[in-house]
């Protein structure tokens, strides 16, 4: 595992000194290759789902902070995966990024770019094949802003459609509480039946945790959106209240808090009265 850090690491140092910003631009390019192609692949078996998209299945697994490169906690840290995702042309996010410190900004954002290529092949068992660059290819002209946007359209899809999932399996889990035996409750204590299903749900007491799907993932997913809508005023900060079961998100100025209240994803101000749905911000 060593040795492969090493690898990558002496490539993007004896490379890069030519031109550090064509170099990463270059790998920037690449990556994007990479994320297409794994947009385009709808064929993925993951559990019984032999019809997975590719880019999504990426994105759940690094949200989701599965081990990858043998490393138990490789995405860790938020700012890696905003960036290896969602946000290459944010290169000062890298320094926000603790690992790999002896390399210069643009040969460690050229190194977290690489690793994402290197974890959709992973990912996706080499089923795909990233092309290789044209060596004619000017890099130095190409906008990396350009190359942000347009990956950002594939990665923006991605997070809608597996949002659409979460959205619908929570309501199919809230809508699958046992009512007769909320109404029991009722009988015997005297409390609304409201008022008990919003304070079990609110606990997470009732809910399968098959179906749930975790905080710390919804959060992050949700960091990634906005980071994505807003690639100027990205997420700079993610606290997530596992007490409260809420994200809160902040990019230096503005602060948003989101809650799951009674199925339903929602923005909330601080008085914990709800704002506007998550599914109306997914534009």
């Amino acid at each position: 595992m060593k040795l492969f850090y090493f690898y990558i690491t002496l490539i993007l140092v004896n490379v890069s000194a030519d031109d550090d910003e064509a170099t990463y631009t270059k790998h920037v390019f690449l990556t994007n290759a990479a994320i297409e192609l794994a947009y385009n692949k709808n064929d993925l078996n993951v559990g019984d789902n032999s019809e997975a998209n590719g880019l999504e299945h990426v994105i759940e697994k690094m949200v989701n902070n599965t081990p990858s490169f043998h490393n138990e906690d490789f995405y860790l840290c938020f700012a890696k995966i905003n960036f290896m995702i969602a946000l290459p042309d944010q290169t000062d996010i890298v320094f926000e990024i603790p690992e790999m410190p002896h390399l210069g900004p643009l040969q460690k954002c050229g190194y977290y770019q690489h690793i994402m290529q290197q974890e959709i092949r992973n990912t996706l068992t080499l089923d795909i094949d990233i092309p290789e660059a044209d060596e004619v290819q000017d890099f130095g002209s190409l906008d990396l802003t350009t190359l942000a946007e347009q990956r950002r359209g594939h990665v923006k899809q991605a997070l809608k459609n597996i949002f659409r999932r979460v959205f619908a399996d929570d309501i199919k889990d809230f809508r699958s509480l046992n009512l007769t035996a909320l109404a029991e409750g009722r009988r015997v204590t005297g409390t609304s039946l409201e008022n008990i299903i919003r304070r079990r749900v609110s606990d997470g007491s009732v809910l399968s945790h098959k179906h749930i799907v975790s905080l710390l993932r919804m959060c992050r997913m949700i960091a990634l959106y906005m980071s994505i809508k807003f690639p100027t005023s990205y997420t700079k900060d993610l606290l997530i209240d596992f007490i409260g079961r809420t994200c809160k998100l902040g990019d230096g100025i503005t602060e948003k808090i989101y809650k799951k209240i009674d199925g339903l994803w929602w923005q909330i101000g601080r008085d914990n009265g709800t704002v506007q749905l998550l599914e109306e911000q997914l534009i």
